[in-house]
C-alpha cells in the first residue's frame, strides 16, 4: 500500500518543474509583447542630467551580467534566480549526461546477462514455474533459465521477461525454499516492476538535484521488494520458509 501512496511523489517532482517552465515560457512571450510594443520617443536636452536611476543602471549595466542582475534585484529576486540559471543549466544538463551515461552502461550489462552463460533450467522447473505463473494469473510467457553469471535472482525485460537464476541457487536451495524465490521474481512480473523501475530511474536522471527524489526512490524499492515477498508469501503457503529461502540465499 505504501508502494501504491508514494508512486505519484516522483511524478510530481517531475510535473512540478514543467509547470513552472510553461509558466516562464508564458512570462517570456508576454515580455517579448511588450518590448516589441511601439515606445514614444521622447527627447532628452543636451546638458540635462541624469537621473540617480539611470546612473545606477549604467554602473550595473558595466558589470558582468551574472552579477548586474543579482545587483540590480536583490539575492532573492525572480531576477537573481535568473542569473543564477546561467549556471545552473550546463551543471544540469552535465549531471544528466553522466547519469545517461551510467544508465545506459547498466542496460548494456543487463543485456549481457541476459545473454552470456546461460541455459534452461530442467523441464520439471518449467512446469512449476508456468503453475505459479497461472495461480498469478500471468497471461505473458515466462523464461527462466540458468546463469553462470548472475549472482542474485533476477527479472530482465517487460513484454519477454526472463527469470535468472544462478547455478548455486538451484543447487543449494530445497524445492520447496527455489519455489518461493520463483514466486517473488514471478510477482515482479506481475507488478510491472521492470518498466516501473525503467521510469523510476528516468525521473531520477532528470531530477538528480533534488534531494527529496533520491529518499522516495529508496524507499519505493523497498517497498517493491516488499510487496513481492507478500506475493511469495502467499503463493509458497509457508513464511518461514521463504525466510528461510532468504538466510540461505544470502549466505
Amino acid at each position: 500500500v505504501l508502494d501504491l501512496r508514494m508512486q505519484p511523489l516522483p511524478i510530481a517532482i517531475v510535473v512540478a518543474p514543467l509547470m513552472t517552465a510553461v509558466g516562464h515560457v508564458r512570462e517570456i512571450r508576454v515580455a517579448s509583447t511588450v518590448r516589441n510594443s511601439a515606445v514614444p520617443f521622447v527627447p532628452v536636452a543636451a546638458g540635462a542630467p541624469s537621473r540617480p536611476a539611470d546612473s545606477a543602471l549604467v554602473r550595473i549595466d558595466r558589470l558582468p551580467r551574472f552579477w548586474a542582475l543579482a545587483a540590480s534585484g536583490g539575492w532573492w529576486s525572480p531576477r537573481w534566480l535568473e542569473a543564477w540559471s546561467v549556471v545552473a543549466v550546463p551543471l544540469w544538463l552535465l549531471g544528466v549526461l553522466a547519469l545517461s551515461t551510467r544508465l545506459m552502461a547498466s542496460w548494456l550489462l543487463v543485456e549481457r546477462l541476459r545473454r552470456a552463460a546461460t541455459r534452461p533450467v530442467p523441464e520439471i522447473w518449467r512446469a512449476r514455474v508456468e503453475a505459479l505463473a497461472a495461480r498469478l494469473r500471468l497471461t505473458r510467457p515466462v523464461i527462466v533459465a540458468e546463469s553462470a553469471v548472475a549472482h542474485v535472482p533476477m527479472v530482465i525485460g517487460c513484454l519477454r521477461p526472463v527469470i535468472l537464476l544462478p547455478a548455486s541457487v538451484l543447487t543449494g536451495l530445497s524445492a520447496a525454499q527455489l519455489e518461493a524465490v520463483i514466486a517473488h521474481e514471478l510477482a515482479h512480473i506481475q507488478r510491472h516492476d521492470y518498466l516501473v523501475n525503467m521510469i523510476q530511474t528516468a525521473i531520477e536522471t532528470l531530477c538528480f538535484y533534488h534531494p527529496a527524489t533520491w529518499w522516495i526512490s529508496h524507499q519505493i524499492r523497498l517497498e517493491r521488494e516488499h510487496c513481492c515477498d507478500d506475493v511469495a508469501v502467499d503463493l509458497c503457503g509457508d513464511r518461514m520458509t521463504y525466510v528461510r529461502a532468504l538466510a540461505d540465499l544470502d549466505e
